[in-house]
């Protein structure tokens, strides 16, 4: 085994990050030494992580595999990498590899947390595997039906994903909810129908996923949805309140808000799925070229800590952000 020191991306407090380097502690006979390729921000909860907009109850569950410190700062964090094994088992050097594991460029793994990246995804399209499972699990929590009325609300990267996979579904009226033009755009260059009027729905819509994290977002989900209809909410809005009226609509047509969240298997799918089948199924949807367009926008892994304290103070229009590593 080789002895290396680490460069870690830390928040250090809600307003500040940086790269620190550190020793890696020595590799046990079951840890494969891994030189990180590319690493994903999931934009949306690390936004919530870097600002300190994790409450305590959110603690323990937040928590990711290899993660250092605690919400309370300083902290790592990182959602989904892809590397390339440099040490260790003898049987495990050379493959590619996808982990989640905080930004960092060497990492120690237990060879258990490790899946290989088959020869059929590029190594950059491969740190989207997180959030497909994500959009995989939601879809499975909605049961979309053949034919269905359906509606995405918000498209960051989940929604969009999301958006992807409906589209295979035959006869299903889709559409898509976004306030923001860039990605407006974007949803229009993938072939989707934009509502764009507030006050014009068209049509009730059966079955409505939500990703968008805003109270606004949510309460179109509600009144833009018919008698029955299942509202899959897949946003994560830490300590943001939400208010919603309940008043009317959604309690006299008997509707639905039911959560979607990737750490459980969705209860439809848990008969005949594990972690392990559903990562293997992620990675065959991933052979599709299709998604190299979702990968967004790459950053030099070095511009990292700066990258954080700008989206501290606005969101980024791209799609999604990922860091490259020399």
């Amino acid at each position: 085994m080789i002895a290396m020191e680490a460069s870690t991306l830390w928040h250090i407090n809600p307003s500040h990050s940086l790269i620190r380097m550190q020793a890696l502690p020595v590799p046990q006979d079951d840890e494969c030494v891994v030189q990180t390729c590319f690493s994903m921000v999931s934009m949306g909860t690390e936004r919530l992580i870097c600002r300190g907009g994790i409450g305590p109850s959110a603690y323990q569950r937040m928590k990711v595999p290899y993660m250092q410190g605690n919400f309370s700062f300083p902290l790592t964090y990182g959602y989904s990498m892809s590397g390339e094994v440099i040490d260790g088992p003898r049987e495990w050097i050379g493959e590619r590899v996808h982990a989640m594991h905080p930004h960092q460029d060497v990492c120690v793994i237990n060879a258990k947390d490790l899946t290989v990246i088959p020869d059929s995804v590029p190594m950059d399209r491969a740190v989207l595997a997180s959030n497909l499972e994500t959009a995989v699990n939601g879809i499975w929590d909605g049961q979309p039906m053949i034919g269905q009325r359906i509606l995405v609300i918000g498209y960051g990267l989940i929604g969009a994903m999301v958006a992807q996979l409906l589209k295979s579904l035959p006869g299903i009226e889709l559409a898509i909810k976004e306030q923001n033009p860039f990605r407006i755009n974007l949803a229009r260059n993938k072939g989707h129908v934009i509502i764009e009027n507030d006050h014009d729905f068209g049509m009730p819509f059966d079955l409505v996923f939500h990703t968008s994290a805003t109270s606004e977002g949510l309460q179109w989900a509600i009144d833009a949805s018919g008698p029955e209809a299942k509202i899959i909410e897949m946003s994560w809005f830490g300590q943001q309140e939400v208010k919603l009226d309940l008043g009317a609509d959604f309690h006299f047509g008997r509707k639905q808000i039911r959560s979607s969240q990737v750490s459980r298997i969705a209860r439809p799918a848990q008969s005949q799925f594990d972690y392990h089948r559903r990562k293997a199924l992620v990675f065959r949807l991933l052979a599709d070229p299709i998604w190299q367009s979702f990968l967004g926008k790459g950053i030099s892994f070095a511009d990292s800590a700066s990258f954080f304290d700008e989206f501290r103070q606005k969101p980024m229009d791209d799609l999604n952000v990922y860091f490259q590593y020399p």
